[in-house]
């Protein structure tokens, strides 16, 4: 089993940190480590990629080695927390499914090996997809005036609405009507999935 060198400066600047962190402070405060300074010679978007991974990878390991040790330590891309906790708390306690699986990739080393500059595009492919998506998803129900926990019903419902006021065949305002249409389009495509 390969061990990651970066466990145990993770773990120090943790302990030091007043607050949350992120992935990027992690990597901003680990800049001069050996370990970094070796992928230098890789593509841009390689190193971005390893670099995380091997941040990841050591949060994930120490996560789950902290069990019952008093302390817990909380993961996600913008918010990663060591605190005392009275009751030991398993891992399971504090990862969603979702996070279970991101665990699952981070750990395995094969991907931080295998992975090679055409599974990268992907990646950032996949995630500016959802990262549209999710942009597109916020304005669609902004011009339908609704919240981002409104589900499909309500999204309906209020559609309907809209679009009755402003029918031109109504009497009504066409690009009114043009925009809730596109905004309905969008939220159909996305609720579907």
């Amino acid at each position: 089993m390969q061990t990651n060198p970066l466990v145990i400066p993770i773990l120090d600047f943790l302990k030091n940190a007043d607050s949350d962190v992120s992935i990027l402070d992690i990597v901003s405060a680990l800049g001069d480590e050996s370990l970094f300074r070796s992928l230098s010679e890789l593509p841009s978007e390689m190193v971005a990629f390893r670099k995380n991974f091997l941040v990841m990878n050591a949060l994930y390991f120490l996560q789950r080695d902290l069990q019952g040790s008093g302390y817990a330590l909380s993961v996600s891309a913008m918010s990663i927390q060591l605190r005392a906790v009275v009751a030991p708390l398993s891992s399971s306690g504090l990862m969603t499914q979702g996070d279970e699986v991101l665990a699952a990739y981070y750990l395995d080393w094969a991907n931080y090996h295998d992975t090679d500059m055409d599974d990268i595009d992907k990646l950032l492919n996949d995630f500016w997809q959802a990262y549209q998506s999710h942009e597109k998803r916020q304005a669609a129900l902004e011009t339908l005036g609704l919240l981002v926990t409104s589900d499909w019903d309500q999204v309906q419902q209020v559609y309907r609405r809209l679009i009755n006021q402003c029918h031109p065949d109504k009497g009504g305002c066409m690009e009114d009507f043009i925009r809730y249409r596109e905004a309905y389009e969008i939220l159909k495509r996305l609720y579907a999935k």
